[in-house]
């Protein structure tokens, strides 16, 4: 058995984190119209544009003014600041607009000279080299007056355009962008051109403004995100900023904010978002109304049809808006203050092209510290007599930040033989130790003493982190500080190095927080203490301070090419059925599923999904007849989604839905030559089972019971966004049916969202697992999602005909270790047993940049007898990382004694990995052998 560490790190002072991928547009040519010095949604809206390359084409940035932002030059000016911080300035035209309103500019149109002419004809210019089948997207995030002076100057450029508005109410009544110029909206929503309105709706859910994110969230996610410029912008309040994340932070420290989260309405980003991926909105046309006299007014005798945007999914909309700084690693070295790495001759930064030499001055050694093959090597022993001393001018700062890379020896103890604690690394007044208690079985306590005074309580790590590492394993520690609103807070952090040759996370592990003060600049590594001696040996590889705090992506600049791997492999377990690289833009194995034929081969499908795909609906198949050791595309299928593969009386259906979020009906096709050809539902007689709009799933269990075969499903008719508009369903056909009709399909009633839930922390219930009650009945299993935590799940009961739904909250949320993501259950009668297969969150994975629905890094094998009490049986698949990593979407079968599993991986590969975790690269077969063995010994 390996021998292992247990982190856990303490804070002590004395005295003082989508059901199904959503597909996204191919990359789109587009012009931004925008009121930039407005409120700062403006900027972020701009930023999101110019940093999501991989789905927008920018051809260029148009202004306009509107009163709250002053006249059109401070929006130019504004504009430009983003352009600059995103280092867009040198290839994004910029272009100044209209500063007056619509009617005022209308009589100088066509004269030398005239309010907004630079925009209005950049805007022409490109409409002209659209064409009808690629038309020109303009994103108009203020007043319409540019875009009006367009098609005024220019009529024939309308059937060329695309105009994307974010503004009013409809169908209520005001809003600042249509107030701003309403003869300019008029007159575009009377012309040809095609139009999408996004609308804003103030205070609720089901506009805009309902895509919140908090200050604490911009506080912790964008301080250092975005490229590094090499010179200083001054900010819209002051203040010099080098990346956009610090501009961020800025701005969401100057503004007001009207609810006790303290948080702010993304308006301007949310047409971007559904531009990029429509899925993120729902959308529906209406008569192209006009807006008069304060209200909106149906045009009489028109045909004109515009498209209405609504309910947003702004949980998906936020993290992708977060997720996009992340491809933009910040540089660091240019806030190094001091490095030592104790080679012969220092050898240049990982990631930097220029050479950083160690600091000439300012450490020494004492006592028996050997180096060798760039190491210092710090014995086990009595102390004080063994450390590396000296100072750096980073730790006597407001902020600074100190890195160390290291490992603890296995096989060196100290002459006690005992272990206990030790202090092996002091800042100022602060230090850093570990604490073992080999005897107990606990492994290894991390924590820090220091001498602040806070109010006289004494600060613990909330929440707790837990994390097990091997010995001889390196490690990088980081400790920061910033003073924060008169207090000194110390940061720790820390990145196991495994076998990720691209970057991994640090983990957050908590904070200790004093009165501010000088506590010197003393630095200080090794044996600190007679009294808390190096129990064992110390290796430390590299040391380095820098003058800022650094946040933890920004820490990922630090050391991007890892070393000393641990034993996670190169490619993914399991077997491979198939890989597109995420610079394809292909993301595969959207909704896998299995299904094990009547010959014993297999059959996978996965959906095909990402910026190159678009929103077709695309599903492949994939068979072995080798027990899954190697796998061949067989098919693909147009028009499904979300489907569920099953075999039923010799045949091979698929059941799901014709399209994603807001377009999809209920649909079964069938397969009679294993897979290779299909049906198309073209009608009720064959395979259309629910013609209306608009249903939702993921490929949940099928299953028989008493004569009928039953399926869970959702559809997308309550009110609200993406999870509050999912309302559960229960399917149900007669087993000898022909169940390519409609007709032999029964429906349950819906049961919806209900905010009260979950103490108001529902968010809605979505993919439901059909399941057999041990009293014999249907229940619908479903994934919840939640607002704040996770790990619940939802049963809801049918009556004896599946139509009658029964729920009581208070007993039928059960605790569920992964209950926010898609999970897959299925009744084993040989164990008279329920098994599933679920993305359980492990605590040390618990924190706040990732919600616990998108924390798939870990599948674990659970069981129950009676549905509501799970145990963890097995940890099928794992790797540390989070955010580029996932085992998701888990879809099984039992195969004889074992179970045989399909999963949505997203692993490292040789060109960057994984695009994120929800967006994979991988589509993998498993195996679990024997799994019923794997029951405790008093339930086999």
């Amino acid at each position: 058995m390996k021998r292992m560490i247990f982190f856990f790190i303490a804070l002590f002072v004395s005295a003082s984190a989508h059901g199904r991928p959503e597909p996204t547009l191919s990359r789109t040519g587009i012009i931004l119209d925008t009121d930039a010095n407005n409120e700062l949604d403006d900027q972020h809206a701009l930023a999101y544009l110019l940093l999501n390359t991989q789905a927008f084409n920018v051809l260029g940035v148009t202004v306009n003014a509107t009163h709250g932002g002053g006249a059109i030059e401070r929006h130019y000016d504004e504009a430009y600041r983003v352009l600059q911080l995103c280092g867009a300035e040198q290839q994004t035209p910029l272009l100044k607009g209209a500063n007056a309103d619509f009617v005022s500019i209308l009589p100088m149109i066509g004269k030398d000279s005239y309010d907004g002419k630079e925009a209005v004809e950049f805007i022409i210019n490109k409409a002209k080299q659209a064409t009808t089948a690629d038309k020109l997207t303009i994103i108009a995030v203020g007043k319409l007056t540019n875009i009006a002076l367009a098609l005024k100057s220019d009529p024939a450029v309308a059937s060329n355009m695309r105009v994307v508005w974010l503004g009013g109410n409809y169908p209520q009544e005001g809003e600042y962008n249509l107030k701003a110029d309403t003869a300019a909206l008029n007159y575009v929503l009377k012309n040809t051109v095609e139009f999408e309105m996004v609308t804003v709706r103030y205070g609720k859910d089901s506009g805009s403004d309902a895509v919140r994110i908090k200050q604490a969230t911009i506080q912790s996610e964008m301080p250092g995100k975005g490229p590094t410029v090499p010179f200083d912008v001054i900010g819209r309040h002051g203040g010099k900023f080098r990346t956009f994340g610090d501009y961020s932070v800025s701005l969401f420290e100057h503004i007001s904010y009207k609810d006790k989260q303290r948080t702010r309405a993304l308006f301007d980003v949310v047409p971007l978002a559904i531009v990029k991926n429509p899925t993120w909105g729902k959308s529906r046309l209406i008569p192209s109304p006009l807006y008069i006299d304060g209200q909106w007014v149906e045009q009489a005798h028109s045909n004109r049809y515009i498209t209405l945007w609504e309910h947003f999914d702004g949980e998906a909309i936020v993290q992708d808006f977060l997720s996009c700084f992340q491809h933009a690693a910040p540089a660091t070295d240019g806030f190094l203050a001091d490095r030592w790495s104790f080679e012969d001759t220092a050898i240049p930064l990982a990631n930097s092209a220029r050479t950083q030499r160690d600091t000439s001055k300012g450490i020494q050694k004492r006592g028996d510290i050997s180096f060798s093959d760039g190491l210092a090597e710090l014995a086990a022993g009595t102390g004080r007599d063994d450390a590396l001393e000296g100072r750096s001018g980073a730790i006597n700062q407001k902020e600074f930040t100190v890195w160390m890379r290291l490992k603890l020896s296995s096989d060196s103890l100290s002459p006690t033989g005992q272990d206990g604690k030790s202090e092996f690394l002091q800042v100022g007044g602060i230090k850093l130790y570990y604490l073992t208690d080999k005897g107990a079985g606990k492994g290894t306590f991390y924590g820090l003493d220091g001498n602040l005074v806070a109010k006289e309580r004494l600060v613990e790590l909330s929440p707790p982190a837990k994390i097990n590492i091997d010995f001889d394993s390196w490690i990088q520690v980081a400790l920061t500080k910033k003073n924060e609103q008169g207090f000194d807070n110390y940061r720790v952090y820390c990145r196991i190095e495994n076998a990720n040759k691209n970057l991994v996370n640090w983990v957050y592990l908590g904070h200790l927080q004093g009165l501010a003060g000088d506590n010197g600049d003393g630095l200080a590594i090794g044996n600190l203490s007679t009294e808390y001696p190096l129990t064992r040996g110390l290796l430390i590889d590299e040391l380095r301070c820098y003058e800022r705090c650094l946040n933890d992506q920004e820490l990922l600049d630090i050391w991007p090419s890892l070393t000393g791997f641990g034993s996670y492999p190169e490619k993914p377990y399991g077997t491979i059925i198939d890989y597109s690289p995420a610079k394809t833009g292909r993301y595969i194995a959207g909704s896998p599923s299995i299904a094990v034929l009547d010959d014993g081969s297999y059959l996978a499908k996965g959906d095909d999904y990402g910026p190159a795909v678009g929103v077709s609906e695309l599903a492949r198949i994939y068979k072995s007849v080798d027990n899954g050791a190697s796998w061949k595309p067989i098919s693909e299928v147009e028009g499904i989604t979300w489907a569920t593969l099953f075999t039923h009386r010799g045949a091979v259906y698929l059941i799901g839905t014709s399209a994603g979020h807001g377009l999809g009906h209920a649909i079964i096709m069938k397969s009679n030559d294993g897979g290779v050809t299909w049906t198309q539902p073209i009608d009720a007689d064959n395979g259309l089972l629910f013609s209306d709009l608009s249903y939702h799933t993921a490929p949940v269990p099928v299953i028989i019971h008493n004569g009928r075969i039953w399926r869970a499903m959702e559809d997308e008719k309550g009110e609200g966004g993406w999870g509050k508009n999912f309302r559960a369903l229960m399917l149900s056909a007669p087993v000898d049916a022909d169940l390519m009709k409609a007709s032999n399909w029964t429906v349950s009633e819906p049961l919806g969202y209900n905010a009260q839930w979950l103490d108001r922390q529902f968010n809605g219930w979505l993919e439901g697992n059909a399941v057999v009650s041990p009293q014999g009945n249907i229940v619908n299993m479903l994934r919840v999602s939640m607002t704040q935590g996770g790990g619940k799940a939802a049963i809801i009961r049918y009556d004896a005909y599946g139509k009658k739904p029964n729920f009581d909250p208070q007993q039928d949320f059960i605790d569920f270790p992964g209950g926010s993501t898609k999970f897959h259950v299925l009744f084993d009668s040989v164990s008279n047993r329920y098994w599933a297969l679920s993305n359980a969150v492990l605590k040390k994975h618990e924190n706040e940049r990732h919600t616990q629905g998108m924390i798939r890094n870990t599948l674990v094998l659970m069981c129950s007898a009676d549905l509501a009490h799970w145990e963890i049986i097995d940890t099928v698949l794992y790797h540390p990382d989070v955010a580029k990593h996932g085992f998701q979407y888990p879809a099984f079968a039992v195969d004889g004694e074992d179970i045989v599993l399909v999963s949505r991986t997203a692993y490292h590969d040789d060109f960057g990995g994984a695009f994120r975790q929800h967006d994979v690269n991988y589509f993998t077969f498993h195996r679990i052998r024997q799994f019923r063995k794997l029951l405790p010994r008093k339930e086999e």
